[in-house]
Parts: C-alpha cells; sequence; structure tokens
C-alpha cells in the first residue's frame, strides 16, 4: 500500500478568533522547528490492541521516551514529546494572552491533553475516549510530520491520502522552491 504526502498549510491566512480544527492545524507548530529539533517522517501500519495501545516504530520512540502528549486532531491523533508539547501549549497561551482565542477554547484545548508513556515494549496506550471518538478499530496508521506523530484510523487516513489534488498540491510547492 502507497500513501501520499499529507498536505499543510504553514501560513494562517488570518488570526483565529476561536480554537477550531483548522485553525489548531495551523497553529500548532512548535516554535524550535528548523532549530535542530527532531524530524518525524514516514508512514508505519500497526494494530492497535484490546487495551488501546499501539507500537510506536522504533525512531519515533525518542518522541515519547519520558513522556508524550495526546489529542485530537484534524481527525487524527497528534502525538507530541514533553518539550514539543511545552512549546505547543506556550503558544496557545500566548494566543490567548492576545485574545486570539477565547477562554473556553484555551480550556477545551487543555481539557482534550491527556500524557502517555512508553511502555517496555515500545507501546503506549491510547485513551479509550479518544479512541471511541475518532473512530479507531483495529488497524492503524502511525505517520511522521516533521514536529510530531499522528495516529490514524488506518481507513480513514488511507481515504484521504493519496488524491490526485494533493499530490499535485505537494509537487507544485517543491517545485515552488527548487
Amino acid at each position: 500500500m502507497s500513501y501520499g504526502v499529507t498536505q499543510w498549510d504553514d501560513s494562517p491566512k488570518q488570526s483565529p478568533s476561536r480554537l477550531s480544527e483548522h485553525s489548531v492545524s495551523l497553529w500548532l507548530r512548535p516554535a524550535s522547528y528548523g532549530k535542530g529539533s527532531e524530524l518525524f517522517v514516514g508512514v508505519h501500519e500497526h494494530s492497535l490492541d484490546s487495551k488501546g495501545r499501539v507500537v510506536l516504530p522504533a525512531d519515533f520512540r525518542a518522541l515519547v521516551v519520558n513522556k508524550g502528549y495526546v489529542m485530537e486532531l484534524d481527525h487524527c491523533l497528534g502525538l507530541w514529546s514533553e518539550e514539543g508539547f511545552k512549546e505547543v501549549s506556550d503558544e496557545i497561551q500566548r494566543q490567548r494572552d492576545a485574545q486570539q482565542i477565547s477562554i473556553t477554547a484555551f480550556r477545551e484545548f487543555f481539557a482534550s491533553v491527556s500524557d502517555v508513556k512508553l511502555d517496555s515494549a515500545g507501546r503506549i496506550s491510547l485513551p479509550k475516549a479518544l479512541l471511541k471518538s475518532q473512530g479507531f478499530k483495529s488497524q492503524v496508521v502511525v505517520a511522521g510530520a516533521i514536529s510530531r506523530v499522528e495516529i490514524w484510523p488506518a481507513e480513514r487516513y488511507e481515504a484521504q491520502q493519496g488524491t490526485t489534488d494533493a499530490k499535485s498540491e505537494v509537487a507544485a510547492a517543491v517545485r515552488s522552491f527548487l
């Protein structure tokens, strides 16, 4: 099975007035990206066990060596390292202080986050409520997204990836800086 590249937009067209799925995908970029941060790339298929655990690929395990943070993000689960999530939370705090997001959205954001730890088998336990709300079944895709890892229900990932429009958009973006 082949997958296309996830499309992204790092340049919000306007400041969000409230936190939404779209604004989260635009605004949750750690400030240190490009300053020596680890880059998470690649796509891996895994199974979700009956306890809601998924094995992280070996090259992604460094992300949560001590602790990681997971939350719903753009129809999947986003997973950040402790350091990466600190940067994300600092940005959310900055947006709140600048009144770019409401206090309700601020509270919603932090209430939706769970911490996870890597076990001795290289697995993390995902919160059952998050798995249920995202419609996870037994197969998952673990995909690098530069500064974070995304965990997708396999069917949803496959449906959203590899469209001709997305491939064309990625090709045009790469050509623009070559």
